[in-house]
C-alpha cells in the first residue's frame, strides 16, 4: 500500500484503520530519515465545539514519565505521539491534495458502492443512465479532484469546531498547532513557524491522541467522507443528471420542444414555488411537472422561458397547446420598447418568462398574489389582476417577480433578493410582508407600478401615517398624557397601550419596539425608523434593522440584508444622523442587540471575532481581545479570553484593566 494512502474508515474497521495509519507513519519516519528523537516533555490538547446548542469541550495532557507517555495518568501508545509529531514536522501542504486526503483511483473504485448506498433515498429511483453517470463520474480522478476542492469552498455560520495542541520539549521549546476549520478533516491547521497547512495527517494523528468520545474525534478523521464526496459530486453533475432522467422518462417531449427551442435544462419533479405547483401538504394532492429552461433564437441572449407542464401517467400534458399558442406571452414580453432597450444595454441581467400549464401567470401564482396583497394591505389590487390574469405575462428578473399587463404597464409583485429592480432600486418601491407561507428573509411584496413608457408611478401616502391620522380624528382630546406606553400586536400590526390597557398609539405599524428615551423603533415595508410618543414619525424608516436608543444613540444597520452577514452597523443620534459610521473590512459593529448599545459611555465592537469597546466618538478605548464580552454596568463588564468561553471569566473597568481577575466559569 502507498504509505500516504489512507484506508476507508467505517465504524467496524476504525481500530484497524488507526493501526494501519500508525504503522505507515512509523515506516515513513524510517524511510525518509525524519527524526522525532527530540524528547517531548508534555503535550496539551484541546478540542471543542460552539454554536447554537450545547458547547462541547475536552482538554487532556500527555506527559512523558519514566520512558512512557501518560494521558491524564493513563498509558498511551508512544507510536501515537511519534505519528503526531511526524505530521507536525512534515512539509507544508499549501492546498488540499488528493493523495493526502486518501483519494486515489483505487480508493475511488473501492468506495463507489458505499457512495451509492449513502446517497439520499431518491437515488434508488434513479434511471439506469443516471446511475451510470454517477458511477463513471465518481471513479474519474480528474473530476473528483474538483469535487474534493468544493469541500473546502463553502461558508457555515453556526458550526464552530476548534482543536489545538501545544507540544513542550525537554529543552523548553514549544510547537503549537490549532484549527477552527469546519471543513473535512478540520483542515487547514496553523502550525507555529510554518503557517497554514492542509495536511490531513495532522488531523488523523491528533484524533488518535484524543480520549474516546471527545468532541471532533470522528470529525478529524472525516467520518462520512465517502458520503460527503458523493453528495458534493451530485451537486456538480446535477444538471446533467436531471437531463438524463428526463431523456429516459419523457424523451419524446424533449424532442418536440427542440423543434422550436434549445433545451438548456430539464427535470421532472414535484417541486412547488410561489408561481407554480401546489402548496405542499404531506397527505397530498401532489403535482409532478416537467420543468424546462428554454432559450429561443428570437430571444435576447439574456432571456429564457421557464416551462412548467404537468407530468401525469408517464406523459407530459399540454405540450401541443404550448407549442401552438404559447408564443403570445413571448410576444408581449418582447413588445415593451423601454424594457427591451434596458436588457440590450444590460447584458449581464437576466429575464425569465414563466409559462405554467396554459398560462404565464398561472392559477397558483394568482392565489399566491392574492394572499400576498392581503398580507400587504393592498386588497384593492386583487380584482384588477384577477380580471386580466389570462393576458398577464409573469417575468422573473433577477430576484424580482414582475407582472406585465397587456397594456404594457408593469407591477412589482414580490422580490426575494437585491437584484432585479431594473432602472430603480428597492427603496423606490413600497414593499412589505408577504403571505407567511412563501415569506422570505431578505425579500418582500410590493404592488408598485411602472407606466407603459417606463416611469415609476408615485406611491400613495404611507399606510401607517394615514392610519394614525384617522385615529387622531376620533381620539378623545381630553385624555391625559400616559405615564408609560407598552407595545402590543394584533393581526400582524403593532401599536401601544397605556397602563389601563387603552390604545394610545393605534395598531398601524408592521412592527414596533419599546420606547426608550422618548423614541420607539417601528417597521414599514421591511425597513425601520422611529416614532415619538404621539405616534409621529421622527426618523423616516430607512434601516434594514434598528435597535433602541441608549445614552442618546441608537445602533442601526446601515447597509446589507436584514441582519445578514453583509450588514454594516453604525450609530445615529435622535435626528437620524449617523454619528458613528459603519466600519468596513474586518472590523465591524456586530448585531448583538442591546448588548452592543452604549452603557457607561462605551459600546461593544468586534474585530476578527474578538470583542472590545468604543466610546461615543467611535474611538477604540478597549482593544478587541476578548472571545466573549458583555456591556458595562456600574463601571464593570464581564469578559473572557478563552476560546471555549466557559471558564476564566472576570471583570474589567472602562480602561480594560482587570478589576476582578479571571477565575469563574461564567460571568
Amino acid at each position: 500500500m502507498n504509505l500516504l494512502e489512507k484506508p476507508t474508515v467505517s465504524k467496524l474497521n476504525m481500530k484497524l484503520a488507526w493501526i494501519t495509519i500508525l504503522i505507515a507513519a512509523a515506516l515513513a519516519n524510517v524511510a525518509f530519515g525524519q527524526s522525532t528523537a527530540k524528547p517531548v516533555r508534555e503535550i496539551k490538547i484541546h478540542s471543542g465545539w460552539g454554536g447554537l446548542g450545547r458547547p462541547q469541550n475536552t482538554a487532556a495532557t500527555i506527559r512523558r514519565e519514566n520512558g512512557q507517555y501518560l494521558r491524564d495518568g493513563k498509558p498511551i501508545n508512544a507510536d501515537l505521539v511519534d505519528a503526531f509529531l511526524l505530521a507536525l514536522n512534515a512539509p507544508v501542504i499549501a492546498k488540499p491534495q488528493m493523495e493526502n486526503l486518501g483519494i486515489t483511483s483505487q480508493w475511488l473504485t473501492k468506495s463507489l458502492s458505499l457512495a451509492e448506498k449513502s446517497m439520499p433515498g431518491s437515488f434508488s429511483d434513479a434511471t439506469p443512465s443516471q446511475k451510470s453517470l454517477f458511477a463513471s463520474s465518481f471513479v474519474n480522478p480528474a473530476l473528483m479532484a474538483n469535487v474534493a476542492s468544493d469541500l473546502f469552498a463553502y461558508s457555515s455560520f453556526d458550526d464552530n469546531p476548534y482543536a489545538s495542541a501545544e507540544v513542550t520539549f525537554d529543552d523548553g521549546s514549544r510547537l503549537t498547532a490549532k484549527t477552527h476549520s469546519y471543513y473535512v478533516f478540520m483542515i487547514p491547521w496553523t502550525v507555529s513557524g510554518k503557517g497554514e497547512t492542509f495536511n490531513a495527517d495532522i488531523s488523523r494523528t491528533f484524533s488518535a491522541l484524543l480520549p474516546a468520545k471527545a468532541p471532533n474525534k470522528q470529525r478529524l478523521v472525516a467520518d462520512k467522507f465517502v458520503s460527503k464526496l458523493g453528495e458534493t459530486l451530485m451537486q456538480r453533475i446535477e444538471p446533467e443528471w436531471k437531463m438524463h432522467g428526463v431523456e429516459d422518462r419523457a424523451g419524446d417531449a424533449l424532442s418536440a420542444l427542440r423543434t422550436a427551442y434549445t433545451v438548456k435544462a430539464a427535470d421532472i419533479n414535484p417541486y412547488h414555488d410561489v408561481a407554480f405547483g401546489l402548496r405542499w401538504n404531506d397527505k397530498g394532492p401532489h403535482e409532478t411537472n416537467l420543468q424546462a429552461t428554454l432559450p429561443k433564437a428570437s430571444f435576447p441572449a439574456n432571456m429564457d422561458e421557464h416551462l412548467v407542464l404537468q407530468y401525469d401517467h408517464d406523459k407530459v400534458q399540454g405540450l401541443d397547446q404550448f407549442l401552438t399558442s404559447g408564443a403570445k406571452y413571448e410576444s408581449l414580453a418582447l413588445s415593451v420598447p423601454w424594457l427591451k432597450e434596458y436588457f440590450h444595454q444590460h447584458p449581464s441581467e437576466t429575464m425569465t418568462l414563466e409559462h405554467v400549464h396554459q398560462l404565464s401567470f398561472g392559477d397558483h401564482a394568482m392565489e399566491s398574489f392574492a394572499r400576498d396583497m392581503k398580507a400587504r394591505g393592498r386588497e384593492d389590487l386583487i380584482p384588477i389582476v384577477q380580471t386580466q390574469q389570462p393576458q398577464i405575462a409573469l417575468l422573473k428578473i433577477g430576484f424580482v417577480y414582475w407582472l406585465l399587463f397587456p397594456d404594457k404597464h408593469m407591477m412589482l409583485w414580490r422580490f426575494e433578493g437585491p437584484r432585479g429592480f431594473l432602472k430603480w432600486k428597492l427603496s423606490d418601491f413600497p414593499a412589505g410582508e408577504c403571505d407567511e407561507y412563501y415569506r422570505v428573509n431578505n425579500g418582500g411584496c410590493s404592488g408598485g407600478e411602472i407606466t407603459p413608457s417606463g416611469e415609476l408611478v408615485p406611491d400613495r401616502e404611507p399606510r401607517d401615517v394615514a392610519c394614525v391620522a384617522a385615529f387622531r380624528k376620533i381620539e378623545d382630546p381630553s385624555l391625559p398624557k400616559p405615564e408609560a406606553l407598552f407595545p402590543v400586536t394584533a393581526h400582524n400590526r403593532g401599536g401601544f397601550i397605556d397602563q389601563t390597557g387603552k390604545i394610545r398609539i393605534p395598531l398601524c405599524f408592521d412592527g414596533v419596539g419599546d420606547f426608550y428615551e422618548g423614541l420607539a423603533r417601528f417597521e414599514r415595508d421591511g425597513v425601520w425608523g422611529y416614532i415619538d410618543e404621539s405616534g409621529n414619525v421622527v426618523i423616516q424608516p430607512q434601516f434594514p434593522w434598528a435597535e433602541e436608543f441608549s445614552e442618546g444613540l441608537a445602533k442601526v444597520q446601515v447597509t446589507g440584508t436584514v441582519l445578514g452577514y453583509d450588514g454594516r452597523w453604525g450609530f445615529i443620534d435622535k435626528t437620524g444622523k449617523v454619528v458613528i459610521a459603519p466600519v468596513y473590512g474586518k472590523t465591524y459593529l456586530g448585531d448583538d442587540g442591546p448588548d452592543s448599545a452604549f452603557h457607561d459611555g462605551l459600546a461593544k465592537i468586534e474585530v476578527d471575532y474578538k470583542s472590545g469597546y468604543i466610546d461615543k466618538t467611535g474611538r477604540v478605548v478597549v482593544l478587541p481581545q476578548f472571545s466573549l464580552a458583555y456591556p458595562f454596568s456600574e463601571g464593570l463588564a464581564a469578559v473572557t479570553k478563552t476560546e471555549s468561553m466557559d471558564n476564566s471569566w472576570g471583570y474589567i473597568d472602562t480602561t480594560g484593566r482587570w478589576v476582578v481577575p479571571p477565575q469563574f466559569e461564567w460571568g
